[in-house]
């Protein structure tokens, strides 16, 4: 922490703090963004509803490409993170801005206790 009385009333406003962003995840969110936008227009998510369930199946699949190894999108020639994180931005703007339209499978009580396995009862 610097004695800069600017950085002292920062902190204590509780500002966000941007600057924490690093910038190569910033940049690469932003061209993963301008792919989308040349292909389905700017801020859709907002314009029209979208399913959750569409943005999970997205982030898996790039994800199990980074799994597997591969870095780079072969479509987009970005990184598949690039491509999650942009993902994850999309779901929760729409979340903000309330159009996102939450289609996941009803909840039925929780299978995920480590304690127990699936045939336990």
């Amino acid at each position: 922490m610097s004695d800069n009385p600017k950085d002292i009333a920062a902190v204590a406003l509780d500002k966000v703090p941007m600057q924490l962003i690093p910038p190569v995840a910033e940049e690469l969110m932003a061209r993963v963004l301008a792919g989308g936008n040349a292909k389905y227009g700017p801020w859709n998510w907002r314009d029209r509803p979208i399913a959750i369930q569409t943005y999970i199946g997205a982030i898996m699949r790039h994800t199990a490409a980074i799994r597997r190894g591969e870095d780079i999108d072969t479509e987009s020639g970005l990184p598949h993170m690039a491509h999650i994180m942009a993902t994850a931005a999309i779901v929760l703007d729409a979340t903000e801005h309330q159009t996102l339209i939450d289609d996941r499978p009803p909840a039925r009580g929780s299978r995920c206790d480590t304690t127990q396995s699936f045939g336990d009862t």
